[in-house]
């Protein structure tokens, strides 16, 4: 009889052991934590991409649709959206966008081309104030993809960081500029015409700042 109650207490503690792993308070931070990612407001990288997704399908994809299973578990990981909505508009959401970039999880077509997580994070990147330094390797590599729609994202974040910023000591300025007078050359206009843009602005702030301090010399 005693075997039998430890054997049931031990089947009790594990399954209440599981509901807590599984709550999505544990569970997200263990998997965030568990492949190094970036938080943003207590959330890893791999929850605010699930949240995009699902956001994409209840808001731009409002049609009824069957789930499977797997999907309805999946959902039911979901945990409730904090303060503040997505790491689009703050500083402290640059470590998830990041993140984020190389996702090709699709939210939506435009013109017939996915549009993904990776393409939002890209585009909320261009959109941050202040801008984020820490992305321009990123943004650089995301310049180098085999998408045109990554590579157009990433050309105008990219330029739009070294623009605003435009702090040639900066460690990750010539990485970034690099990367631009590299995608001179790309095969899709729209970025080739972007990255020429930038660069012409670029060279404009140089040429004023070594004006006024030719002029303060004198």
């Amino acid at each position: 009889m005693k075997r039998r109650w430890r054997l049931l207490a031990t089947l009790g503690l594990l399954v209440l052991v599981g509901a807590v792993l599984v709550h999505p308070a544990v569970y997200w931070p263990l998997v965030g934590w568990a492949r190094g990612e970036a938080f943003y407001r207590g959330r890893p990288s791999s929850y605010w991409s699930q949240e995009m997704r699902h956001w994409a399908r209840e808001e731009l994809d409002p049609a009824p649709r069957e789930q499977g299973l797997l999907a309805k578990l999946i959902d039911g990981l979901r945990s409730p959206l904090p303060p503040g909505g997505f790491p689009f508009n703050e500083p402290a959401g640059v470590g998830v966008l990041i993140d984020l970039l190389p996702d090709r999880a699709s939210l939506c077509e435009i013109e017939g081309q996915p549009y993904t997580v990776g393409h939002q994070a890209a585009a909320a990147l261009a959109r941050l104030e202040p801008t984020a330094w820490e992305a321009v390797p990123a943004l650089a590599a995301g310049l180098k993809s085999s998408d045109r729609t990554t590579r157009r994202l990433s050309v105008d974040a990219l330029g739009t960081i070294l623009f605003q910023n435009c702090d040639a000591a900066h460690p990750n300025y010539p990485v970034g500029l690099k990367a631009l007078q590299a995608a001179v050359a790309d095969e899709d206009s729209l970025v080739e015409v972007r990255a020429r843009h930038f660069l012409r602005q670029l060279d404009n702030i140089a040429a004023d700042r070594a004006e006024r301090a030719a002029r303060e010399d004198r």
